[in-house]
């Protein structure tokens, strides 16, 4: 009897440790591909490696490498630097399948997580993507609510999947506001989801968020210099509203705001402080010294000059531009705020403003 359990011991172990020794292998069949050239991109030891693949009659065949976090990303379309598709590196054979005029949503199949990542994209974030075109903002804003919904109920389904705490630590970047239920999942995900590398970056992402400041909280106090090197501290304008606007000269989206920000800081001249605080490297000081001169930027500007990672953007947890944030007289954080538009409706709802 103890022969027996000890044969079915070993059995059981030499398969559980033959699944890890198994190489990732990447079937790909792309009807369009003809002979052009794949990239694979993937991160390891800190570094980005990047290995070319040469398509054969639309096929192409790869030995994935493993990679800091898991996963690797192939490129086919070297005009849209933007459009790849994402892989785990399983033990296994790989399915990628499609055409070259849809390179960005190919189907990936054959091991556990790469099908349950292709199925979140199939079934939720292409449906999304393709019901939010051409749609007014009213609608897009109700569309990403709804994908919201639906993504946090499929990572609530897959508690045992790293691709669950891939999804849940990008969707933290999106919608900081709901720490409680992302900390619920996070705490009914595996102890091997927990300790992936993805689990690791969550965890320390919510305990970012923990700490950052956010509505009902008190704005932590900085003090920088402005274009003339003068210091300028939030404590300062204790008393008065404040908007702060987290910006850089090299983001469309804030150089598109700034309008709509002269307008807000007319209408509400002398009740409401507006600091910028811009993510500027040193060489680009300048740069930042004349789009605030050419775009006559008349409210407080400051910035430490080390980029977009100052210790006020690390203490204000900045990862988008524009940010804003709005402080009440008592220094509290109201809202963070990224689009204008909801700046100004915030702002009109105040009754002592």
């Amino acid at each position: 009897m103890k022969n027996t359990l000890f044969l079915k011991f070993t059995i059981t172990f030499l398969i559980y440790q033959n699944s890890f020794a198994q190489p990732c292998l990447i079937d790909g069949y792309i009807q369009g591909l003809g002979s052009k050239k794949v990239i694979v991109r993937y991160q390891k030891s800190g570094n980005e490696k990047v290995d070319t693949l040469l398509a054969v009659n639309n096929h192409f065949s790869y030995k994935a490498k493993p990679s800091d976090d898991g996963q690797f990303r192939l490129y086919m379309d070297s005009n849209n630097p933007g459009h790849y598709t994402l892989l785990w590196y399983e033990p296994g054979i790989i399915k990628v399948n499609g055409t070259i005029e849809k390179h960005n949503r190919l189907t990936v199949s054959g091991t556990r997580e790469n099908n349950l990542l292709n199925s979140y994209k199939r079934n939720i974030e292409w449906i999304f993507e393709d019901k939010r075109k051409n749609q007014p903002d009213s609608v897009r804003t109700i569309l990403i609510e709804e994908k919201s919904n639906a993504t946090l109920h499929y990572i609530s389904k897959h508690p045992s999947a790293r691709t669950s705490a891939y999804l849940l630590y990008w969707q933290t970047f999106y919608q900081e506001d709901f720490l409680s239920t992302y900390e619920k999942l996070y705490k009914s995900f595996t102890p091997s989801v927990r300790t992936s590398f993805y689990g690791k970056q969550l965890a320390n992402r919510l305990q970012l968020l923990e700490s950052q400041p956010r509505t009902g909280k008190i704005a932590p106090v900085f003090t920088l210099a402005d274009t003339a090197g003068k210091l300028i501290s939030l404590k300062d304008y204790k008393g008065s509203y404040v908007l702060l606007n987290f910006w850089g000269h090299w983001c469309p989206p804030c150089i598109q705001a700034i309008p709509k920000l002269k307008n807000i800081n007319m209408r509400y001249a002398n009740k409401l402080i507006i600091i910028g605080l811009a993510a500027e490297d040193e060489n680009d000081k300048l740069k930042w010294i004349r789009t605030v001169q050419n775009n006559n930027l008349n409210w407080v500007q400051l910035s430490e000059l080390k980029g977009d990672g100052g210790e006020v953007n690390k203490l204000y947890n900045i990862t988008s531009f524009p940010t804003y944030l709005i402080i009440d007289k008592n220094g509290i954080v109201l809202r963070r705020l990224y689009e204008i538009k909801n700046v100004i409706k915030l702002l009109e709802d105040l009754n002592d403003i």
